[in-house]
């Protein structure tokens, strides 16, 4: 079980992204590009978390109290961290392929993808201090 709601929670983490300069956008990746990315990211996470992100029946639990507890203000992109994002950003390329979007948008989305790893690169300290603890 993971200490919820996360300090740095998916939500937090991608309003950080969309609204950084440094690093600054990289490639085709406009900061129009970052907001859609950042928001779709939200929303398919808050989407997919219970489904294809929790691991195993104790963190499925978790999610189902954390539900029950917060009712109709409950958004997963709230309460999980950085660690769940990760789980979404690694399993986004095998997604890719079932949705519905054109050639030019499926580059925006790859090239949102790479400047998004990068970011997190760039924070890896900010989001997850835990493992810079000796």
């Amino acid at each position: 079980n993971h200490r919820l709601p996360s300090v740095n929670s998916v939500r937090l983490i991608t309003t950080i992204y969309r609204t950084s300069e440094k690093p600054k956008p990289t490639g085709k990746c406009t900061f129009e590009i970052r907001e859609l990315f950042a928001t779709a990211l939200c929303t398919y996470f808050d989407s997919m978390l219970r489904s294809h992100l929790l691991y195993d029946v104790k963190e499925q639990r978790q999610y189902d109290r954390l539900k029950k507890e917060n009712k109709r203000d409950f958004c997963a992109s709230d309460f999980y961290g950085p660690e769940h994002c990760l789980r979404l950003i690694t399993r986004l390329p095998e997604l890719l392929p079932y949705v519905l979007i054109d050639d030019k948008r499926l580059g925006e989305v790859v090239s949102a993808h790479r400047d998004f790893i990068q970011f997190l690169d760039h924070n890896f300290e900010t989001f997850f201090p835990e493992v810079m603890m000796p």
